[in-house]
């Protein structure tokens, strides 16, 4: 697989290099450009291109000419860069510079042809300063698929410091001639003089004094010699417009003028030679003599070059105006004082010497010496040509005038890869590939004929290579090089030609570069070609939006056939209407979304079918008509920086309507359970309530004939008929208090169900304290073991203790439910048996006790199909613990047959089991889901005739007591009741811990609660408020309230109940006068003001302060469900109690609440309770 190297692209590969992260954090999405995501490919192309060229490489991109330049062209910008990144170029350079570039941009924008010019003059501020530079171009125009040009590819070569040299060896030169052809010291000066003004950019002007006789103070400073004292008279000036100026004629070699001594200085080496004009020696009316009479520009201070003879004697100097946009450095100072050593030439020197003969005509001696020495000197300075030469960036080479080769540099030699020795005395020729050898002799033959320089370009032959060293080089490097030549001649006195010099730039990267630029380009359009036939066969429509008025620009097939549009509504607005109306409002509102946002927005849209186009806008049945679109909007922008928006469609008619068939059997299947609830409710609220007078009517009966045949006279002394009727009813009433207890295991069985097949059952966790949870499940049933001489045995394991398991997190409510269906299977198939035990045995174990329970109990478990599933309500944690029941029994038992028919919706063991036993089947199924739902399973093992074990395991976790937690775990609520269960009365005084459980009871035993808390069986008088609607229950309820002597007032609905409120002595200042009121038994469904609205009104005036403290409500309702419990938990019940019930479990109920409240704020009583006695249950 090949690899990526587009680190323009999001996410970018990996090890970008500084350069290229810096490139990516230019800030782009402010520039012409626009975001790096939004180029258009061509220039991303180009971009990676000129990055991965090492050498100066730049693109204009736009009408605004933006520029993006590569890591080697930062140096051309010096101090412009990293600011120039992403500018226009007008902005980078200023109108000026920018000016001259931008002809030549525009010339290649109306031709379409290539610019390429060796060497351009571009002033330029990039480190603080106009300077003079110059560099070689090579602009190639950047065409768009259509033709235009979108940008401009810049090959850019500085060769300011080649220009530099060579404009300084012809100054060089030039002055050399002319000192070699002087007659005269007159003729010196001038031809000195004439030579520095044909070079206007590095010497902009130049004053020459000669250094005469003065004082010998002077003289001792200049030359040690105290003969003479020297002064400096300006002999001539180049550059200079003496008309417009006077120009101080006289500089006094005087250490008392400061401008003086500042040169004697630069004369003698002691300072340097480079004087500033902002220097505070300078004379004010010279600098302004220079200012107004200079005509070459500006200037920023002066070079001081001695003119010396014989033994280091000054015999003039020149001031050298230096230009501010060429830099002093050390190759300008080595030019200046080049043009000083072209005073120790033979012909100068001899001069000089006539002038020093002519001023010491008794000094002979002295100036032959001097002549030896400048002729040293003028060897030196040959040398230093020499070097100077060595170090050019170009490559130079001197021929004779026959071509063959006298002088090559180094740069030469490293092109043409030979040594220089062996190039010296070959013809020059040899250097290039036979191939250019005809133009080579027609330029050659031009030099000579013209006498003026000549530019071509050839190509240099590289004689031998290794392959391993070829293959270690830039592709570039070949055996041929390409390069820009200049040849021109050099004369001597005679103005013949003397050498011929060929100055060379290798420009072998840039070829290079250029047919690597054609190659991508190609590339380009290539990849072009394949976006756009993957346009017109893609199934999804694709269009193009002009951004600003939404005008097609572009669309391709599958577009217009998802639309019904022709194609010839391109460039025009002609295809909204086909946006359905209520969707375009929104379409046009995503397409400024995703502009402004600069992202990807997706959408779903309609639009109008074909059929129906001709329809009115708006008219339903073109509303009707309509498909359904995902849409996919995000800005482009292109070449030109214009911004565009590309909108992906994709049909998903047939999603939306499977979508409208899935929902509206979504709504028929809430709306029939929604009905089948609100069934279920109302049957079970309509079951309930005359259940609950027939259950209270049967034990009004019962322990009226129990009290009756309880008093003095014995049943014994009764008359037989009195005794059998007494028996009669009192058998009756049981049977109705049977039937009536069994019919409500039925409705709550058939709630269970409607939950479980509804998935609304949910599990409670709460902190629970587990012996007294298995003592409460096994008392509930003493009266029952005692009436049916069971004997019932509870035995907790030691392995509560050994694992240390005395509190854990479970749903207790759901655990003792289905405690409760087994116990009451048990004693079912029990009691008719001449053998009656049942037994309840609880284990803890660490591990799951699948296999343990199948190995003790021969158990067959009912495998969880969801226990994998079910991570949301199994207990995560380190603390997990497995709590295990099993229910043993005496009955008849159960064959293998039977066995497999438990645990099912409906089932029972067998036909008979209905007709002898009753019962719905519903029991074992229900207890199974809720094991289930606990993360557990049950099971059966039975024989026939020896009784059976149903057990079955659930998932806890380890927990601490909790003072709320403790309280509900002791006494926990009834079945289908969700509230907090009440606590210890405060005027018993219970033990800090709970007495420890035998392990093993039998019967008959007397059970207390596992506080220490007993049952009360009289309670004192309770002054209670019954709200309740219906006439029947109110009757039955008040009745037996006051049979057990607590007082009763009756109110028919909410109103009438805050009515009542108020008189009582909980009501704002009533607290001494008012009635006394203990508790509210509260209805929920009641008219005019239900239950629930009546103790939301009650905790509100609480608040308010109108009623003083926590008045305790307990709801008495048929309104069973969980929901339907926590609605009334919501609206600030303390208490539920389901119908039907018995009227001591709403005393318990009374009892709990009352005992919770009293800790918390105590109100006036007129009634003190009496503390309960205990109650023996025997059994």
């Amino acid at each position: 697989m090949l690899r990526s190297f587009d680190w323009i692209a999001d996410p970018p590969p990996p090890n970008l290099t500084p350069y290229q992260k810096h490139v990516r954090d230019v800030d782009w999405e402010n520039s012409p450009l626009g975001p790096m995501s939004q180029w258009p490919a061509q220039l991303k192309l180009m971009v990676l291109l000129i990055m991965a060229d090492p050498e100066p490489a730049v693109v204009m991109w736009g009408d605004e000419n933006t520029f993006i330049y590569n890591e080697a062209y930062t140096p051309v910008l010096g101090d412009l860069h990293p600011s120039a990144q992403g500018k226009p170029g007008l902005e980078i350079f200023g109108p000026s510079t920018w000016a001259q570039v931008h002809s030549f941009v525009n010339g290649i924008r109306e031709t379409g042809n290539a610019f390429i010019t060796p060497r351009l003059s571009v002033p330029l501020k990039r480190y603080g300063f106009m300077e003079d530079t110059y560099f070689g171009f090579r602009y190639n125009p950047i065409f768009a698929e259509d033709g235009t040009i979108v940008g401009i590819h810049a090959l850019v070569k500085e060769i300011t410091k080649e220009v530099w040299l060579e404009r300084r060896l012809e100054t060089t030169r030039l002055i050399a001639n002319n000192v070699n052809e002087a007659k005269t010291t007159e003729q010196l000066w001038s031809g000195l003089l004439s030579g520095i003004e044909s070079n206007p950019k590095d010497i902009p002007f130049a004053l020459l004094y000669t250094v005469h006789d003065g004082d010998p103070d002077a003289a001792e400073a200049l030359t040690g010699d105290t003969r003479n004292k020297m002064r400096a008279l300006l002999s001539s000036t180049t550059g200079i417009d003496e008309s417009k100026a006077f120009m101080p004629k006289q500089i006094d070699m005087d250490i008392s003028s400061r401008f003086g001594a500042r040169i004697q200085g630069a004369l003698l080496g002691h300072t340097s030679p480079v004087l500033r004009v902002d220097d505070q020696y300078f004379p004010q009316e010279f600098l302004e003599a220079i200012d107004a009479a200079k005509t070459n520009g500006s200037y920023d201070g002066f070079f001081v070059c001695p003119l010396k003879s014989k033994l280091e004697r000054v015999v003039a100097f020149v001031l050298l105006g230096t230009n501010p946009a060429v830099p002093l450095d050390l190759e300008c100072k080595a030019f200046f004082r080049t043009i000083g050593d072209t005073m120790l030439a033979p012909n100068a020197q001899a001069l000089l010497i006539t002038e020093e003969m002519r001023r010491n005509a008794t000094d002979k001696d002295k100036l032959a010496q001097q002549l030896l020495l400048r002729t040293e000197q003028f060897k030196r300075s040959q040398r230093r040509f020499t070097q100077f030469a060595d170090h050019a960036a170009i490559g130079m080479a001197i021929m004779d005038v026959g071509g063959r080769m006298i002088f090559v540099n180094g740069t030469w030699a490293h092109i043409c890869s030979q040594p220089t020795d062996s190039v010296i005395a070959a013809p020059w020729t040899d250097s290039f590939v036979a191939d250019d050898q005809p133009l080579l002799r027609e330029v050659w033959n031009r030099v000579q004929a013209e006498n003026k320089p000549v530019q071509f370009k050839a190509r240099l032959g590289r004689p031998s290579a290794s392959t391993k060293e070829e293959k270690t080089k830039p592709p570039w490097q070949s055996l041929v090089r390409s390069a820009l030549c200049t040849l021109y001649p050099e004369y001597n006195d005679d103005e013949a030609t003397q050498t011929i010099v060929c100055c060379v730039t290798d420009v072998s990267e840039l070829t290079w570069t250029e047919s690597q630029l054609l190659m991508k380009t190609k590339e380009l359009q290539s990849s072009e070609q394949r976006w756009k036939r993957f346009l017109e066969h893609a199934p999804a429509g694709v269009a193009i939006l002009e951004a600003s008025t939404l005008y097609l620009e572009y669309a391709n097939p599958a577009w217009f056939s998802l639309t019904g549009l022709p194609n010839t509504i391109l460039g025009s607005l002609d295809w909204t209407h086909v946006i359905h109306p209520d969707d375009l409002e929104l379409t046009e509102n995503t397409v400024q979304k995703s502009i402004h946002s600069n992202d990807s927005v997706t959408i779903e849209a309609r639009i109008v079918d074909k059929c129906a186009l001709e329809e009115p806008r708006g008219n339903q049945s073109q509303l009707e008509a309509s498909h359904h679109l995902l849409c996919t909007v995000f800005p482009e922008a292109d070449e030109k920086g214009n911004l565009t928006v590309i909108c992906w469609l994709t049909d998903i008619t047939t999603q939306k309507e499977a979508e409208d068939v899935l929902r509206r059997k979504m709504e028929n299947a809430i709306s029939m359970k929604r009905d089948l609830e609100s069934f279920i409710d109302m049957t079970s609220h309509e079951m309930r309530n005359p259940l609950g007078s027939i259950i209270q009517c049967s034990d009004d009966i019962t322990s009226s004939l129990q009290e009756f045949r309880a008093k003095e006279l014995r049943v014994e002394t009764l008359s037989s008929v009195i005794a059998e009727f007494l028996d009669s009813v009192l058998d009756s009433s049981q049977t109705i208090t049977l039937c009536s207890n069994h019919q409500k295991s039925i409705i709550d069985d058939i709630l269970t169900m409607s939950k479980i097949n509804s998935n609304l059952i949910a599990l409670a966790p709460t902190p629970t304290e587990l012996k007294p949870l298995i003592w409460r499940a096994f008392r509930m049933f003493a009266a029952e073991f005692k009436a049916h001489s069971i004997a019932g045995y509870l035995d907790i394991g030691d392995s509560i203790n050994t694992h240390q398991v005395d509190w854990a997190i479970v749903d207790a409510s759901r655990i003792l439910q289905v405690l409760i269906n087994l116990l009451t299977n048990a004693i079912k198939f029990t009691k008719t048996e001449a053998t009656r035990k049942v037994t309840l045995e609880f284990e803890v174990t660490d591990d799951n006790p699948s296999e343990f329970l199948k190995r003790k109990n021969q158990l067959k478990l009912i495998p969880n199909p969801n226990q994998e599933e079910q991570t949301s309500t199994k207990l995560q944690g380190d603390d997990i613990v497995f709590l295990h029941f099993a229910v043993s029994d005496s009955g008849c038992g159960i064959d293998e047959e039977g066995m497999g028919r438990l645990f099912q919706r409906f089932s029972q063991a067998s036909p008979r089991t209905y007709s002898k036993y009753g019962g719905s089947g519903l029991g074992l199924y229900i207890s199974r889901k809720l094991v289930e739902l606990q993360g557990g399973e049950i099971g059966v093992a039975s024989q026939v005739g020896k009784g059976s074990t149903f057990a079955f395991y659930v998932e806890a976790r380890r927990t601490t007591p909790e003072v709320e937690a403790r309280a509900n775990s002791l006494l926990p609520p009834p079945i289908n009741t969700r509230s907090p269960s009440p606590r210890p009365s405060p005027r018993t005084s219970p033990p800090t811990s709970p007495a420890p459980a035998p392990a093993l009871v039998a019967m008959p035993v007397t059970i207390t609660d596992p506080v220490g808390k007993t049952l009360p069986a009289q309670p004192g008088t309770y002054h209670i408020l019954l709200v309740e609607d219906n006439v029947v229950n109110q009757k039955v309820m008040k009745k037996s309230l006051s049979k057990r002597g607590h007082d009763v007032t009756v109110a028919n609905h909410g109103v009438e109940a805050l009515h009542h409120i108020a008189k009582t002595n909980w009501y704002s200042g009533s607290e001494s006068e008012g009635l006394p009121l203990h508790v509210v038994l509260m209805d929920v469904e009641m008219p005019t003001m239900n239950g629930l609205e009546c103790t939301r009104q009650i905790r509100q005036h609480q608040r308010e302060g109108l009623i003083k403290g926590h008045l305790p409500i307990i709801a008495v309702s048929a309104n069973a469900r969980g929901e339907q419990i926590d609605m009334a938990d919501e609206a600030g019940v303390d208490d539920s109690v389901p119908k039907p019930f018995k009227i001591d479990d709403v005393m318990r109920r009374i009892e709990g609440v009352l005992d919770r409240l009293s800790t918390a704020e105590a109100k006036p009583s007129s009634t003190t309770n009496p503390s309960p006695d205990p109650i023996e249950n025997s059994y």
